[in-house]
């Protein structure tokens, strides 16, 4: 009887996992809130397309990447600095609002 229940439920995760339909629930959580007019950090939200698969030949399919442009800084017409940030799994809005290092650099820079 266990074996049966453990081949239920792995066959279960199979058929989700391999269902394009079927999506988890991103988890919010009321902390992690981003907001882009409290921060004091203007930017803009642009995209662009991304293979999901970087090393397979099979699998065409794209994404929308999201990358954040800041609007209060302008690099001086010899060609000024740009700065890259990278961010991780998180959402890119919260470490944006909340790394107050990158605000400071802009600020020194000027």
């Amino acid at each position: 009887m266990p074996a049966k229940l453990i081949l239920l439920f792995l066959i279960i995760c199979i058929v989700f996992s391999e269902n394009e339909g079927f999506k988890f629930p991103h988890m919010k959580n009321k902390y992690l809130k981003s907001n882009n007019s409290n921060s004091g950090y203007f930017y803009k939200t642009l995209y662009f397309k991304q293979k999901v698969d970087h090393f397979g030949f099979s699998n065409n399919d794209e994404f929308q990447q999201r990358y954040l442009v800041y609007g209060g800084f302008r690099p001086t017409q010899d060609g000024g600095p740009v700065f890259f940030y990278t961010g991780n799994e998180g959402d890119i809005t919260w470490f944006c609002n909340n790394t107050v290092s990158k605000r400071q650099i802009f600020v020194n820079v000027k």
